[in-house]
């Protein structure tokens, strides 16, 4: 398979798991009544603890007044809140909510459960390879871009 055959196989199969990936947890996050922008943002949040906008912005790869209105459906679940800071009230914190916490026990074990359901019927061995290879798929676009940056 020459190099432009190679590319477009990768481009199409990176569409096509992406496709099947979001098909899959859409139906998850609709049993959930949670769209997956609004469990990014909350599983976002679980790891780092409370962030300001901006960041949260950053980390998901979404503008800011997008990531503003998933907030906004978040608060009005009561699952988020914003908490200024006390040493600059212009800055806004985005934080979850005693009542999220409570609750996301549920969330978790719910995500673990498609999971763990996605990846029954894997052996041990794919599995390994289907990590080490978007390592690798990773790697090789993380150094290209790179490589952009350098040359730009």
């Amino acid at each position: 398979m020459d190099e432009r055959s190679s590319a477009i196989e990768v481009i199409k199969l990176i569409k096509e798991i992406k496709e099947l990936l979001r098909k899959a947890m859409t139906t998850q996050f609709e049993n959930m009544e949670i769209t997956s922008s609004q469990w990014m943002i909350l599983g976002i949040l679980m790891k780092n603890g409370r962030m300001k906008i901006g960041d949260l912005s950053k980390e998901v790869g979404l503008s800011n007044s997008t990531v503003t209105g998933i907030i906004d459906r978040l608060e009005k679940r009561n699952f988020v809140k914003r908490v200024r800071d006390s040493k600059d009230r212009r800055v806004i914190y985005i934080e979850l909510t005693e009542e999220f916490e409570k609750n996301k026990k549920g969330l978790n074990l719910s995500m673990d459960n498609k999971l763990n359901e996605f990846l029954e019927n894997v052996s041990e061995t794919e599995l390994k390879k289907v990590i080490d290879g978007l390592g690798i798929l990773k790697d090789v676009l993380t150094k290209n871009l790179k490589g952009d940056d350098e040359n730009n």
